[in-house]
This record gives C-alpha cells, structure tokens and sequence, in this order.
C-alpha cells in the first residue's frame, strides 16, 4: 500500500466496482494518498487567488478543495478573460481541466442578455420533479441549497429521505441482533445526519426536512428501546434532555435547528469582514462584497455586530430577519419574556439583544443549547414532582446519576454489550417504564415468595429466590471495580477473611471460629482493602464494604423521593455501613473474646478503630453508585494517568486523566446496568 501511495507507477482502480484499469498513474499523486487533497489545494492555490485578483471588483472566487464557486456580473467584460485565464494556468501548470459539464450558474433575476458568448453555455441549475419535469432553479454551495423556494424546498426534501432511509436501512438490519448497537448507530451517526443543513439553512427553510427526519429517528429510537419512552409527553420531555440533565441526549433536528444556524451564522460572518486586530492593524476579509450588508467595521471591537444587517441591510438579504426569529425563538424556550417587568438583559446570555448575539461566547450552540435544555430541566424537575409519588417515573429520575446513564453513549464492545433483553430491562428501568418482555409473566407467583411478577421487573429484583443470585450479582460487580482499580495501578486486596481472627485471644474460641463456614466468616469482614490518599495522607489503607440495593418502599420511600438531593435511597443505605460493622464487631467481641457491654471496647471492635471506617460503596436499582465512587474513581485516575498515558499516546498524564475517567466511569455504570438487567433475567429462567 505504501509502494502505491509513492511509486510514481501505480495501479488504478475505476468506478465503485474498483475494476483496474489498463494503465498507470503515472502523473499527479496516487490513489489512496491522505496527502494528495493537501497537496493539490497549495498547488491550486495560487492561480485562485490570480483569478480573484483579476475579477477586481466584478466578482470574488473562492475555493473548497476541488470544487469552485464564483459571485460575479456575468456582463463585466472582466469575467471571460479572467476564466480564460484561469482555464490556461491550471492546464498549463497542473495538467487539469475544468468540468465544464458539471458548471452551473444562478441569479434570482437571472437575464442573460449581455453575456459574453463564453459564459453562456454555463446551464442553469434546476431540479426536477418526479417525471422529469424542471420544477425549480438553484445552485449547490457545499450542499446547500441556494435559488428558488421550489429549488430549495425539493433539494431539502430530497436530502430528507437520503436520511431516512439510511436510518430504516439501520433499524431492518439490527433490530433483530443487537438493539444496543441500533441505538448507538443512531445516536452517533444517524441523529446527526440533517446537522449541515441545519446549521447552514435558517430555520424557517429547513423546518419541514427536520421534521421528516425527526420522525424516522424517532421510530428507530422506539425499535431500539422497546420500552419506548416516547410514549408519553413527560417521558419523551426528559428522553430529549441530554444525558448530563438525566436524558437520553437524543435530541430534536427541529429544535436544535434554531441553536446551530444562530451558531453557524456566528462562526462565519464575522470572517466576511477584515477584522481588526488588537494592534489596528485589518486583517484578511473572506467577502468583501459583503461589507455593505454587514456594515464597516460591525465585527471590530466595540461595534454593534448584527445591527447594521438587522435594521439596514437590502429586504432581500433574510439573514437579520432570521437572526431575529431565531432569537426569539429560542428566548422562549429558555423562560425569557423582554417585556416582563423584572427583565434583566444581563441575567443570561439568551436575555442579550439579539445584534450582540455571540459576543464573547466561543461555543456560541453550545451555551445556547445548554442554556435552553437547563431551563427545560427545570421545568421537567417540577413535572416530575407533581406526579404520584410512587410512580416508576418519578422514582427513576429522581435516582439515577450519572452512572446510571452511561448506556447512552457507551459503544457494544467488551465492556458495554449487552443482549438484547438485557438493554430491553435496562433502558426500561432507567425511564421507569414497563418491560414489554414481562408483560406475558405479570401476576405469575415468583417461588415461593410473596411476590408476583410486576410490569417493571421490580418484584423479581427484591424477591428472595434459591440460586444465591444476590451474592452473584454481588461478586460479578466487585470483579469489574477490583480489576479496574488494578489495572490502573490501584493496590486491591480482596482476601480479608481473617482479618479479626488474629485478635481473638483464646485458642480454643479462635478454633471454634476457623469451624464456621467460609461464607459466614466472609460476611464479618469488609469486601476489600484498597491503597488511596486520604486527606493528608498520600497513601492510607482504605476499608470498603460494596452493598446492592433493590427496589422496595422501604429501600426507595417516599421520603427518599422527595428528599432535595438525588439518589438520596443509595446514600441513606451507605450511611448505615460503618455502623452495622461496629455491631459486627461487637457480636464477634461478645461470641469469641468474652466481652460484655460494660468492657466495650472488645479486640475486634479496637482493630476496627484502628482500620479507620469502612467507606460504603452501593449500587442501587437503578444503576446509581453512591458517593465514594467518585474519590475511588479520582484515586483510579490520578494512578491509571501516571501509569498509562505513554502507552495511551497522550501528550501528557494530565491529558490521559480525562480519558481514563471516562472510561472507568463507562465500565462501572454498565456493569451495574448489565447486573441489574442479568439478576431478572436469571429469576425469570
């Protein structure tokens, strides 16, 4: 492959059947070549900047790789010898001609009358309806479409169902193997399809192609999580937030639309002008003939940016128009009324005249964005509370953290993937909806319990059944945290079982105590002892005790639900975990060492002073994980960076940290998600 890439005689390969051709590349770069698009764009280079040199005030030319966009007068003698020009240097220099089939020129008050004869063979661009028949005229510009309403409308439309079916093509190949990596598909590849459009196309134009597209991402995300938490209006409100405000971030083309062309517009018109820098000095204008629409100097620092194109531009330039809407728009969303006597146009970036839109924010959709989708999460907050408090619903996004949302980004590989019943039960539970798989088994008795099947899947979590499916769960969860831990350099111990043997004073009792059973002797010691700084200290032997939790009134009451701080039911169970080892302790103290109330402290209790509390780690029913995952995770990091980010090919340790964050948060929350799913499925079987 190397050889071609260089090799001055190389094979070439012709059409999507790749048939090789009969003979060589034995000019210009080879087939293949990542460097040959750079290469070409430097040589090319210079005879554009000729050709826009020599058009003077006629017109500009301006260049994307290979594909040329001129705004000209058509009837300026300049024009032709320019192009003629052009045409001459690129053959003379380059070897390369000029696809004269594929030129296409508009104008929306196109009249070729006083052309030059060269320039009149340029076609008009169209489009056609169904049968042939020239509906629309309009030109391409980086796939945007630019002429007519029909033109644009139609080109939309059209980019509209090459997406949709894309997305059906998906949804038919996975939906029976994989429902996680469907998801995935979409999420990653499929939900940005329309997001060129939308950010270059105002929101107005581009509305009807959006919606299209929404709908069938929509009922791909309905096939990927059968569960379907588009079902009602509350449940789809919090599937649309991202998954930081507890959504899924499977966000709406039409509703992102407003945000990135406001965003987009930001990016670029500002560039059309010669900025001045700090020093005075003006720098290089992308578009010169655009500065009477813009206005001189709008972009500089301290001018007034869009004003000059809101109030004072020609009536057939729509982007101040669209601008306005856009901003309004989207004040709207974010609970902002300009005329509510308490406004405060410096409370946010949204309650900021819309000429000064952007100004001194570089991530312009971005804050936007986030801006809106807060002041919706706010509202959804207030939803969420007003229904039962029971209800699975409110339960669930009252609960779960940012854990137990990594399903939503992570990939199916071999620390993600899941069977498809497995994403079924989670994706459910993490919405707090009903299992469409459970249906044909609620009301069914499970064991001998008190329990039944519920629509949730609830009842099969907390039942107490034969098989030891708790301590299953139990171990298969610390498995996943221990080795990650050592892996990133983490010193773990799980082998704790005589931890207070050695403080039992009597032979005999220390005996009687090596007769009970392992698992006994086991559930009197914490679950392992792991090396972390604390404090101070920049490495101290830390003691933790791993818990599940399941879904019960008492476990998630009502209190817990309503209580001001999320996950508040894994926090109340981890508060309780030092103290049930300081009863541990006293019991072993009073079984094997002889002591009483009134000679507490006993030996097992003091080594227990001594080892410092047990920190608590819980998993809870909904994939949440209590607090000190955090400083575990920090600890893990902080190792992992030091440890692996040469052979992660960072820069830096500090660069590594962020990754391995990320992936250790990944592992844990779907390892949760995937245990919790797996301890129904095997009560079920």
């Amino acid at each position: 492959a190397f050889y071609a890439w260089i090799s001055k005689d190389a094979n070439i390969h012709l059409g999507a059947a790749m048939i090789l051709a009969r003979f060589l590349s034995e000019d210009g770069g080879q087939q293949g070549d990542v460097l040959v698009m750079g290469g070409f764009c430097l040589a090319l280079q210079k005879h554009v900047v000729e050709l826009d040199r020599a058009l003077g005030d006629a017109g500009e030319c301006r260049f994307y790789a290979d594909d040329g966009y001129l705004a000209v007068d058509p009837t300026d003698p300049r024009v032709p010898p320019a192009l003629a020009a052009f045409r001459a240097n690129v053959l003379a220099s380059l070897r390369l001609l000029i696809a004269e089939d594929k030129l296409e020129c508009f104008s929306h008050s196109l009249d070729r009358e006083g052309w030059d004869p060269s320039l009149l063979a340029i076609t008009e661009g169209t489009v056609t309806s169904d049968d042939g028949v020239v509906i629309g005229r309009g030109v391409k510009v980086m796939g945007v479409p630019v002429g007519c309403a029909t033109f644009v409308e139609k080109t939309l439309a059209t980019k509209a169902s090459k997406c949709v079916s894309k997305i059906n093509t998906l949804v038919s190949k996975l939906r029976i193997h994989d429902l996680s990596a469907l998801w995935c598909a979409n999420y990653y590849c499929t939900q940005t399809l329309m997001h060129h459009w939308l950010q270059l196309c105002a929101p107005p134009v581009v509305a009807s192609a959006a919606a299209t597209v929404d709908a069938a991402l929509l009922a791909a995300a309905k096939v990927a999580i059968p569960a379907d938490p588009t079902a009602d209006a509350i449940s789809l409100r919090r599937f649309r937030q991202p998954s930081r405000l507890h959504g899924s971030g499977f966000r709406s083309c039409v509703d992102v639309s407003h945000a990135a062309y406001v965003g987009a517009v930001d990016q670029a018109l500002p560039r059309f002008l010669a900025l001045a820098s700090d020093d005075g000095s003006a720098g290089v204008a992308f578009s010169p003939l655009c500065e009477p629409a813009l206005g001189v100097g709008s972009f500089n620092p301290g001018g007034e940016r869009y004003l000059h194109l809101i109030e004072s531009a020609p009536a057939r330039i729509c982007i101040g128009q669209y601008l306005v809407d856009a901003w309004s728009h989207m004040q709207g969303e974010a609970g902002i009324d300009p005329e509510a006597p308490d406004f405060d146009p410096l409370s946010s970036l949204l309650a900021g005249p819309v000429h000064l839109l952007g100004k001194g924010t570089p991530k312009l959709q971005m804050e936007l964005t986030r801006q809106i989708e807060g002041h919706r999460h706010e509202v959804l907050a207030v939803d969420m509370h007003a229904l039962p408090c029971q209800d699975r619903r409110r339960v669930a996004y009252r609960n779960v953290n940012r854990y137990s949302m990594q399903w939503c980004h992570s990939w199916p590989d071999y620390d993600s993937a899941c069977t498809n019943l497995e994403w079924e039960l989670g994706t459910a539970r993490c919405f707090g909806l009903k299992v469409p798989s459970l249906l044909p088994y609620v009301g069914q008795r499970i064991g001998k319990t008190q329990y039944y099947v519920d629509e949730y899947g609830d009842n099969l979590a907390r039942a107490s059944t034969p098989g030891d499916d708790w301590r299953w769960q139990h171990d298969g969860f610390l498995v996943t945290l221990f080795d990650d831990l050592a892996d990133n350099g983490v010193n773990v111990t799980d082998d704790l079982v005589g931890l207070f043997r050695g403080v039992i004073p009597d032979p005999a009792q220390r005996l009687r105590f090596d007769q009970l059973s392992f698992r006994t002797r086991r559930g009197m010691v914490p679950d392992g002892r792991i090396s972390m700084p604390v404090g101070d200290d920049p490495v101290r032997e830390v003691f933790v005790e791993f818990k599940t939790l399941h879904w019960g009134t008492s476990t998630y009451s009502g209190a817990d639900i309503m209580h001001a701080a999320r996950s508040r039911s894994v926090q109340r169970r981890a508060d309780k975990v030092h103290a049930e080892y300081v009863k541990k302790a006293i019991d072993l103290d009073s079984a094997y060492c002889g002591t009483t109330a009134d000679s507490r402290p006993g030996p097992s209790e003091q080594r227990l002073i001594g080892l410092g509390p047990v920190r608590p780690l819980v998993l809870g029913h909904y994939g949440e994980l209590s607090t000190f995952f955090e400083e575990l995770l920090s600890t893990a990091a902080d190792a992992g960076a030091q440890k692996h980010w040469r052979g992660m090919r960072c820069a830096s340790a500090e660069d590594a940290r962020g990754l391995i964050v990320s992936m250790l948060r990944r592992s844990w929350g779907m390892a949760a998600f995937r245990l919790n799913a797996r301890l129904v499925i095997r009560r079920l079987q």
